[in-house]
């Protein structure tokens, strides 16, 4: 919950369902690069964390080590979707296969029954990788927030 994730999580929400339907732009691309960026790393480990919680396994909080994997990784992963288009391809099935339970509710509501699986949008532009350096972000508010005992 520290201040620099919640922001990161309020402009990607607000960008992805307000500016970009409303004002598409290469500046509404790029905000959501920057703001995935820094807050999905924090958000894997935080539901890493969340699950072994859940399903009563020994305490297991993660430290700066885990969230500088995970940002290696979406930073990894990052690079090769917006620069390999199998990639890519992947991403855009896989998300859409993740999304289509959240999809279900409003369709059945509208009477339209389950909707068909969608695979979601993607720009493969290789200027977005001009984020990737915002990756240093999740790795300072870890070792911030889960460098020292408290």
């Amino acid at each position: 919950m520290h201040p620099v994730t919640v922001v990161a999580l309020i402009v990607v929400i607000a960008n992805d369902r307000l500016l970009k339907v409303r004002y598409p732009s290469e500046v509404s691309g790029k905000l959501s690069d920057f703001a995935g960026l820094v807050f999905f790393p924090l958000f894997i480990v935080a539901s890493l964390e969340a699950s072994r919680w859940l399903w009563r396994r020994r305490t297991w909080a993660m430290g700066p080590r885990a969230v500088l994997a995970a940002t290696i990784a979406i930073g990894a992963a990052f690079l090769l979707i917006k620069t390999w288009h199998p990639a890519g391809e992947l991403y855009r099935t896989a998300v859409g296969v993740a999304r289509w339970p959240a999809d279900v509710p409003e369709s059945v509501l509208r009477g339209e029954g389950f909707p068909p699986f969608a695979r979601v949008g993607l720009v493969e532009d290789r200027t977005d990788l001009v984020a990737l350096p915002v990756l240093v972000l999740p790795c300072w508010v870890a070792y911030r927030v889960m460098g020292h005992e408290r």
